[in-house]
């Protein structure tokens, strides 16, 4: 009986070793392919004066630290507790949260006052690159939630890296729709409008985090 139940702590723990880096592996992955996409939307955005890119950019930096408070949480599980981190190391964890959250209210404020200045004087914006970009942004995400897909069926931290996601493939839509606006409707206004919509997408994550 006793090594019967050895053998099913062993293999417990072997199995959970195994879960652990298999969902740390999907969390870097993410995290790499995210952080990537963000200097392309950024620096794309600056370049052909979308402020719908810079806005879905700003909501990729919000996955970028969703997905890296994630991979710490995924670290932080695996570690043992001592005697000065009797709870293990959950307190940077939500530190580094809070402070992301306040991070991104101020991006959000940024991103809404510009789209409001661009509604009131429409700028030139080249749509096919805008498109070209915002389609690459979605295809991003969704292999960013392949990756997250499995882990997050029994992973709760996963599961809310894959919702952040998700909300970031809503504003490279938006990014996207609006590129499409401008290109066969001459919609100049299109781009601002997506950027408040991704405004407001980046405040509802900027609140979940700090609530959390």
């Amino acid at each position: 009986m006793t090594h019967e139940h050895e053998h099913g702590t062993h293999a417990r723990a072997s199995g959970d070793a195994h879960a652990h880096v298999s969902q740390s592996t999907a969390l870097s992955r993410a995290f790499a392919l995210t952080a990537l996409m963000l200097v392309v939307e950024g620096v794309g955005g600056f370049l052909i004066g979308s402020v719908a890119l810079i806005a879905d950019a700003g909501h990729m930096l919000t996955d970028v630290g969703a997905l890296g408070i994630a991979l710490f949480a995924a670290w932080a599980a695996s570690q043992p507790r001592g005697r000065r981190h009797s709870f293990g190391y959950g307190r940077a964890e939500v530190l580094a949260a809070l402070l992301n959250g306040f991070l991104l209210g101020g991006v959000s404020v940024g991103i809404a006052g510009e789209s409001l200045a661009r509604l009131g004087a429409p700028r030139a914006i080249a749509a096919g690159p805008m498109i070209g970009i915002a389609a690459l942004g979605l295809a991003a995400n969704l292999l960013s939630g392949f990756f997250l897909l499995r882990g997050a069926r029994t992973n709760l931290n996963v599961r809310a890296a894959l919702t952040h996601v998700a909300g970031d493939a809503a504003g490279s839509l938006a990014a996207l729709g609006a590129g499409a606006a401008i290109l066969f409707l001459g919609w100049s206004s299109a781009d601002a409008i997506a950027g408040l919509l991704i405004a407001g997408l980046l405040v509802v994550s900027a609140l979940g985090l700090i609530r959390d």
